[in-house]
């Protein structure tokens, strides 16, 4: 997907037809969790154009230019060629899903009163995203390194299994 804002917008129209929902609460329908995967690659997007912009503030060509932000035409074409150069895919959700419960969900796990019932279910939740990341991890790997790779490395893991 791309980090090109008006192309994200095209991008994520085909996910936003299925369902629209805060990532705020918690879906409770499959158009609901649609309308969470829409808002998560929406945000996702975003935080991979923080990082775009932030590596452009320290090229030479845009501290040549003078400027601290992207309010003139010439730094925001250095923006714009980076962020054409630049998308986000499986893998950039995953990093920043696990920043996120590392870093940031996790400290709401001591703090307040009210954590306990914001955070219910939190644990048995992550233990279903593990499950779930490893498929798409394992789908993901198994086209990266190709059939035959694959079969011998899930062999190495479950001797005698065939992962097909």
């Amino acid at each position: 997907m791309s980090v090109i804002p008006a192309t994200v917008e095209t991008e994520l129209a085909t996910v936003k037809v299925r369902g629209q929902h805060s990532l705020v609460n918690k879906p409770t329908t499959a158009q609901e969790a649609w309308g969470c995967c829409a808002e998560y690659l929406s945000g996702t997007a975003g935080w991979e154009r923080s990082n775009v912009e932030e590596r452009v503030r320290e090229t030479a060509q845009f501290k040549a230019l003078g400027v601290s932000d992207f309010r003139t035409k010439a730094a925001r074409e250095l923006r714009d060629i980076s962020y054409a150069r630049r998308g986000i895919s499986f893998l950039h959700q995953a990093s920043r899903y696990r920043g996120k419960a590392n870093y940031r969900d996790a400290i709401y796990l001591a703090y307040g009163t009210s954590v306990t019932n914001q955070l219910s279910g939190f644990v048995d939740d992550m233990l279903i995203v593990l499950k779930g990341f490893a498929a798409m991890a394992g789908a993901y790997c198994s086209l990266r390194v190709g059939k035959t790779a694959w079969i011998d490395f899930a062999d190495d893991l479950v001797p005698g299994i065939r992962a097909e």
